[in-house]
């Protein structure tokens, strides 16, 4: 993915592997600084071999305190994109009730 923009910052969430795992690829291939979510930045597997200018961050999107550490992380930092990748798994049973 050749966009052309140079010195652009990305925030990509749930960069760990799949879709997300891509979009850092590319958009470091690029050129861009990347900050990219994990749930396990000390064991980022594929994300942490991407070779670039990407940080990476720890964050379930459903851990409240994760949330707050980012913001604290990127305040003042200025995002040309995001792309929100990351999700909830929820499960749920279907219920005959007849």
């Amino acid at each position: 993915m050749e966009l052309g923009i140079k010195d652009k910052v990305a925030m990509i969430t749930g960069a760990s592997r799949g879709i997300g795992l891509g979009f850092v690829e590319a958009y470091v291939a690029d050129g861009w600084t990347v900050h990219a979510t994990t749930r396990t930045p000390a064991d980022p597997g594929a994300l942490g071999r991407v070779p670039g200018d990407v940080t990476l961050h720890e964050m379930d999107v459903a851990n409240e305190g994760h949330i707050a550490a980012l913001a604290a992380a990127l305040d003042g930092v200025a995002l040309d994109v995001l792309i929100h990748n990351a999700g909830i798994k929820q499960c749920y049973v279907a219920v005959d009730e007849n």
